[in-house]
């Protein structure tokens, strides 16, 4: 809810950028402008203040989310990490954690979890646009590895 409410107040320029990242989402698949019912860059235009609505914001939060996630699983190593493990342990309730230390560990689903976990706080924290951002600034991709110009 703070996401939306922090997304929805920013500069009208914000979401002139926020488009550009929208037409990358839907190119790539991870939303659908009918479906998301998102709206074509002249009808973001020619709304006073060229603004996102919040339910559109949300759906651009959602297809963010999803999209991270999916660069992050490409990062197994990232994923085994030891400094990931407790956004893994993180998911479970605390009761769980001692008793079933092993089993968490071990869960098949342990990559997808972590992954899910890691792109839902980095987007919540960082807002909409930092990934695109970082990437674009520093030529690489979401897990940081340098693949020159980048155009986002």
């Amino acid at each position: 809810n703070l996401l939306i409410s922090l997304e929805a107040a920013a500069h009208p320029d914000d979401h002139a950028e926020l488009m550009a990242w929208q037409e990358i989402l839907v190119k790539q698949g991870y939303a659908d402008m009918a479906l998301d019912c998102l709206p074509a860059r002249k009808d973001l235009q020619t709304r006073t203040g060229g603004a996102y609505t919040r339910p559109e914001l949300c759906a651009l939060v959602a297809a963010s989310k999803a999209w991270l996630r999916n660069q992050l699983l490409q990062d197994t190593e990232l994923l085994t990490s030891p400094v990931a493990a407790p956004l893994l342990r993180w998911y479970f309730p605390q009761a769980l954690h001692q008793p079933y230390a092993k089993a968490i560990a071990a869960h098949p689903l342990a990559a997808e979890i972590t992954a899910t976990v890691l792109a839902n706080l980095i987007i919540n924290r960082l807002g909409l646009l930092a990934v695109p951002r970082l990437m674009a600034d520093h030529a690489a991709s979401a897990t940081g590895q340098h693949i020159g110009e980048v155009e986002v």
